[in-house]
């Protein structure tokens, strides 16, 4: 009886009923995953900020800086999608160490 009681007294003032805003939001460690699985950073920092689009924008700064010296930057356009998110800086290459290979016919 006291169980009917009080789902009366919830209903009654409404809180039973009262919808509650719910929506997805992009969580750090799905952005950590993201680099973490599509580059060769390791993730020592990581800063959100708002862009002029409504989206985010994640700055990272790398432990080994030699592919990112400047951080990793990750734009993700749409707030609550986080396939939506990309990797916008591109790794260093250093075709230097590929020139001190030998080539095929010099390895003979």
């Amino acid at each position: 009886m006291s169980c009917r009681l009080l789902l009366a007294g919830l209903i009654l003032t409404g809180i039973a009923l009262k919808p509650t805003a719910a929506y997805a939001e992009i969580l750090e460690y799905q952005i950590r995953r993201l680099i973490l699985l599509h580059s060769s950073c390791i993730i020592l920092k990581l800063v959100r900020k708002t862009d002029k689009a409504q989206g985010y924008i994640y700055k990272g700064s790398c432990d080994n800086s030699s592919f990112y010296p400047d951080g990793i930057m990750v734009h993700c356009p749409l707030k609550d999608d986080e396939t939506s998110c990309q990797i916008k800086t591109k790794s260093l290459k250093f075709d230097m160490l590929e020139a001190m290979r030998p080539k095929p016919h010099e390895a003979q």
